[in-house]
């Protein structure tokens, strides 16, 4: 084997070594990044759940006080049109 071979050989080892080290490092880098910020994200996910619930649930207070039966405030009167798309009644449309 030549002396450029041997040097080749030598070189490229070194850049692949490198290149799996490096890429080693960032696993281990990503897996301690990762597993704080799941333990942070776990512990508000209880929170984000059921934060939506109180805002789409009704409220008994205000259901049915004072309305009469035409349907919720600021809607078109039975038969007027409200100048865009008509909605479906039910999914089948």
């Amino acid at each position: 084997m030549s002396k450029q071979d041997s040097h080749f050989i030598r070189v490229f080892s070194l850049v692949i070594g490198t290149l799996a080290t490096v890429a080693i490092v960032f696993f281990i880098v990503a897996r301690y990044v990762g597993a704080h910020t799941q333990e942070r994200e776990v512990l508000s996910e209880t929170e984000y759940i059921h934060t939506p619930q109180g805002n789409v649930a009704p409220s008994k207070a205000k259901a049915g006080v004072g309305r009469s039966t035409a349907g919720p405030a600021g809607a078109p009167a039975a038969g007027a049109s409200s100048g865009g798309l008509s909605m479906p009644n039910t999914g089948k449309h």
